[in-house]
């Protein structure tokens, strides 16, 4: 995510998937950093957003004119805020990011069409539960994210060992290095992931399906490395 998909927008990000929807905040918090080391940042609730108050947090400081402002649970927005919502998103600030979290369900689904039904820059990112089917996918994008790959083979065993908590998955593929080629001994300790009757197959399973770009190649000088962070280039 760039922060020319977010300055000056309206990201509205829904659904039940909390976890996902939090990776698209701070997604979206990333870029505006990235853009400008000085933005400044705001979080509120829905319940207690007046036009007045998304205008003070919308407003430029003395320190910089980029922000980035959240908004949590729309789904409680009063009434009496939705037309000042839906003007403002018609009409976003140019150096502002302001993010509309709805955690899904029925109560304020009416409040979400307004601001995508705006004439102005709307951007919905949704954050469904997802199917079986989905998992392998989703770890296997997580892996992407540090600069490595896996098999779909290797990515059901992790599956199968971790359990389907989104959460614990990217922090499984995080780590492959500790987590995957190695770190058991015979007693069961080591890294979590490997501990239990599935470690072993976990380590031979792992080692075979992950694979790690070499330096130099796809991805940059740094991309077939791994750390507990994502790599920097």
């Amino acid at each position: 995510m760039r922060a020319a998909d977010v300055l000056g927008r309206v990201i509205l990000v829904t659904g039940k998937e909390e976890f996902l929807g939090a990776r698209t905040v701070e997604d979206v918090k990333a870029a505006v950093r990235e853009h400008d080391a000085e933005a400044e940042f705001s979080d509120a609730s829905a319940a207690d957003l007046t036009l007045a108050s998304l205008g003070e947090m919308a407003a430029p400081s003395l320190f910089s004119a980029v922000r980035c402002v959240v908004v949590r649970n729309l789904e409680n927005l009063p009434d009496e805020s939705v037309e000042g919502l839906v003007a403002y998103a018609g009409a976003p600030v140019e150096d502002v990011a302001l993010v509309l979290v709805h955690g899904g369900g029925q109560k304020g689904s009416g409040v979400l069409t307004k601001p995508a039904q705006s004439s102005g820059p709307v951007t919905e990112h949704k954050s469904e539960e997802l199917k079986p089917s989905d998992f392998p996918g989703f770890v296997a994008g997580e892996v992407r994210r540090h600069g490595a790959t896996i098999d779909r083979e290797a990515a059901v065993v992790l599956i199968e060992a971790v359990g389907r908590d989104l959460r614990s998955l990217a922090g499984a593929a995080s780590q492959p290095d500790q987590r995957l080629p190695g770190g058991a001994d015979r007693r069961g300790a080591g890294p979590p992931l490997l501990r239990g009757p599935r470690g072993g197959e976990v380590l031979r399973r792992g080692r075979r399906g992950l694979r790690r770009p070499r330096p130099g190649g796809a991805g940059g000088a740094c991309a077939g490395r791994w750390t507990r962070a994502p790599p920097r280039c």
